[in-house]
């Protein structure tokens, strides 16, 4: 297993794109998993694409309103995690 440290310089932009999507489907469908502030620009993200009847846009208003936050949480989450070698497997639990 390799640390996001050891990961090349497009390993860590693919690390960290993909922790982005995560985050971002995670609050679109539970805001309350960050901070309260962070949650009440979710929350109001979700409720403009709502009121513009376009829920499915959700995801882009959130990114619209909390883009720079997320990046960071997703940054946070992709420097904790493991990345498996090639021939290493990974066990789910």
């Amino acid at each position: 297993m390799r640390t996001y440290k050891e990961l090349n310089p497009q390993e860590q932009e693919q690390a960290q794109s993909r922790c982005l999507e995560l985050v971002l489907r995670e609050v679109t469908y539970d805001p309350h998993v960050v901070d309260d502030e962070l949650a009440k620009k979710v929350e109001l993200a979700y409720e403009r694409a709502e009121s513009m009847q376009t829920p499915w846009f959700a995801g882009e208003y959130i990114m619209d309103t909390c883009e720079v936050e997320l990046k960071a949480l997703a940054l946070e989450h992709a420097q904790q995690a493991l990345y498996p070698s090639r021939g290493e497997f990974v066990v789910y639990l």
